[in-house]
């Protein structure tokens, strides 16, 4: 599965920069035109919620018009290290979707904590979709 992660990882990044070319100057600011000249095409903020308790935990979720969403919450643990010693980590938990270029929903689960990063990856109506 570390594997399977990794590769898909590798591949997202070298497909967003395959895609990507350095603009000059004159290209960037008629870029920025266009865009400005085209707002029905821009993605929009349906929704965000946002909650911080100091340093102990968060929380965010957010929607897009192109339904894109993501979910997370992070909460602070305290742990004992193989040494015995306190330590305090984050563990975080959440969920992002997005619509592809071929019409498909791809949405992944993850958990972050003192063993890794375990993402669960599927395509399709998201099983655990809370909002």
């Amino acid at each position: 599965m570390k594997i399977f992660s990794a590769v898909f990882l590798l591949v997202c990044l070298l497909a967003n920069f395959s895609q990507s070319v350095p603009l000059k100057g004159d290209d960037r600011r008629k870029l920025n035109a266009e865009t400005r000249s085209q707002p029905s095409d821009e993605v929009q903020l349906k929704r965000f919620e946002n909650d911080h308790n100091a340093l102990d935990n968060y929380q965010f979720n957010y929607a897009l018009s192109d339904d894109q969403t993501r979910d997370e919450v992070g909460t602070l643990k305290d742990d004992k290290d193989e040494e015995g010693n306190d330590v305090r980590f984050f563990v975080v938990r959440g969920s992002y979707s997005f619509t592809g270029d071929d019409g498909q929903t791809y949405w992944v689960h993850y958990t972050a904590d003192e063993t890794g990063y375990h993402p669960r990856v599927g395509t399709g109506p998201d099983p655990e979709r809370t909002f």
